[in-house]
C-alpha cells in the first residue's frame, strides 16, 4: 500500500481548510492576471516582460512576479475565484482585487481569438489553416486535463464568431481525445501547411523549438503566437508575423 503524497497540515475545522485552498489558489489567479496585465503594457510600450520579471525577482528576495501568458484557466484556478467572490457577495463584501483578477484573466485567454480574428479580418488569406499546439489546461506539470482549456475556449470564441478555418489541427504530447477534432500524431504534422499557429501551453516537449524548423514546414505568410516562449531563436523568418505574449515588437 502506497501513502498518498504531499505535507499534511492538520487546521481546526473544514471551513477552514476548504478557505487555504480558495486562497492558495486565489494567490496564484491573482499574480496570473497581474503578471499578464503587466505583460499588455510592455507589448506596447515595446520592452520584453522577461527581462522586466528576471531582474525584478532575482533584485529584491521577496518578490515573485509571474511571466506572462495566458490567463488562469483550468478546473480550479478558473473557477475557485468565483467560489470566493459567490461567498464574499454573501456577506455583502466587495472585493474588487479579486473581481480584477477573474476580468483579466478571461481577457488574457480570449485575447488570443481576438489576435488572430483580426489577423483574418486584416489579410485577405486563400486559406486558412489553424494550428494549435499545446490543448490540456497547463503544460507543466504535465497534464492530459482539458477542463478550463484555453484552446477549447479560443476555438468556441472562433466559432461564436463565425471565422471560417479551412483546417484546424491540433497537437499535444499527453492529450489523446479532444471532442470534435482528430488529433495530429506530432507537431510536424500539425504545422504541415498551417499559416496560423497557436502554442497555448508550456509542456517541456513544445518548449524549445526552432524557427528555422517552424519555417520550413509551415506555409507562408503565416501568424504565429507564442503564448509561453515556446520558440527559440532572435530572428523571425521571412514571412512570419510572430507575437510572443508580454514582449514589444
Amino acid at each position: 500500500m502506497k501513502k498518498l503524497g504531499g505535507k499534511v497540515f492538520i487546521v481546526s475545522n473544514p471551513i477552514v481548510a476548504e478557505m487555504c485552498k480558495l486562497t492558495d489558489n486565489l494567490h496564484r489567479a491573482t499574480n496570473i492576471a497581474f503578471a499578464n496585465e503587466l505583460g499588455m503594457v510592455r507589448e506596447k510600450i515595446g520592452i520584453d516582460a522577461a527581462e522586466v520579471v528576471h531582474a525584478v525577482n532575482n533584485s529584491y528576495l521577496r518578490t515573485n512576479i509571474f511571466a506572462p501568458g495566458l490567463g488562469a484557466d483550468g478546473p480550479c484556478l478558473s473557477k475557485d475565484p468565483i467560489i470566493f467572490k459567490h461567498a464574499a457577495s454573501k456577506h455583502k463584501i466587495h472585493i474588487p482585487v479579486i473581481e480584477g483578477a477573474i476580468l483579466q484573466n478571461k481577457i488574457s485567454t480570449l485575447r488570443i481569438a481576438n489576435l488572430v480574428k483580426e489577423y483574418i479580418l486584416r489579410n485577405n488569406l486563400d486559406k486558412i489553416n489553424l494550428a494549435i499546439i499545446g490543448l490540456a489546461f497547463k503544460g507543466f506539470p504535465e497534464t492530459d486535463d482539458l477542463r478550463g482549456s484555453p484552446a477549447t475556449k479560443i476555438l468556441e470564441l472562433l466559432e461564436k464568431e463565425k471565422i471560417h478555418l479551412d483546417s484546424t489541427r491540433l497537437y499535444d504530447p499527453l492529450v489523446k481525445k479532444f471532442v470534435g477534432h482528430e488529433l495530429s500524431s506530432s507537431i510536424t504534422e500539425a504545422l504541415e501547411d498551417s499559416n496560423i499557429i497557436l502554442f497555448l501551453t508550456n509542456h517541456p516537449r513544445i518548449m524549445n523549438l526552432s524557427f528555422e524548423d517552424i519555417s520550413n514546414t509551415i506555409s507562408k505568410p503565416a501568424f504565429i503566437i507564442d503564448a509561453w516562449g515556446n520558440i527559440n531563436g532572435k530572428y523571425v523568418p521571412e514571412g512570419i508575423k510572430y507575437f510572443r505574449i508580454g514582449k514589444g515588437n
